[in-house]
């Protein structure tokens, strides 16, 4: 594993700092470079499901307003 990898999974980067290093790394990285992408697109997504769930639960019991 690369050290983005390491310190991502150690919740010490977030995804813009991952993304930013992954910028800056990713020649050196070369065919990792898409793991490391993958990674963290996965847990964009995860985050954005994890959003919508607390907010599809929230309208579920509150009502939207009307």
């Amino acid at each position: 594993m690369c050290l983005i990898c390491v310190e991502f999974e150690k919740e010490k980067l977030t995804i813009p700092e991952a993304r930013r290093n992954l910028g800056e790394m990713s020649v050196d990285l070369g065919e990792h470079a898409e793991e490391v992408e993958l990674m963290l697109r996965e847990k964009e997504m995860e985050i954005l499901y994890r959003g919508y769930l607390e907010y599809d639960d929230y309208e579920c019991w509150h009502g939207n307003g009307d």
